[in-house]
């Protein structure tokens, strides 16, 4: 769980201010999902391997081990996709330029509206 601050964190500096909700709640529901399948693995893989102690069925070593060794394979997995991926340097932007409006759609001169003066109708007024 120390890791998740971390993760927000570069989530909020990789991304424009605009798009950090819609990756918060991507990266929860990521998070949830991975934890009800892992879960569901590990259940299965305990449940298959068992062994009788008296009258209790009971989850064997062997069991615990494999499940351990599952969730080991996925994290190496996880880790060598994220080796894989192209680095993305954070631009120059400060907070100053954030509160300025420097990273604000309607400020950037390719946003939509921002040449209504250009192609307003002869005879009409721009709103």
């Amino acid at each position: 769980m120390g890791m998740i601050p971390l993760g927000i964190s570069a989530l909020r500096d990789l991304l424009p201010q605009s798009e950090t909700a819609a990756a918060n709640s991507f990266n929860t529901l990521m998070r949830s999902i991975g934890t009800t399948v892992s879960a569901a693995v590990v259940g299965v893989v305990l449940s298959q391997m068992t062994i009788q102690l008296g009258e209790h069925t009971l989850p064997s070593e062997a069991g615990f081990r494999t499940g351990m060794l599952a969730g080991c394979s996925a994290a190496l997995v996880a880790a060598a996709i994220t080796l894989a991926l192209p680095i993305r340097k954070a631009g120059p932007s400060t907070d100053q330029d954030v509160l300025a409006g420097a990273d604000s759609p309607a400020t950037s001169p390719n946003a939509p509206g921002a040449h209504a003066q250009e192609h307003a109708v002869p005879g009409r007024h721009a709103r």
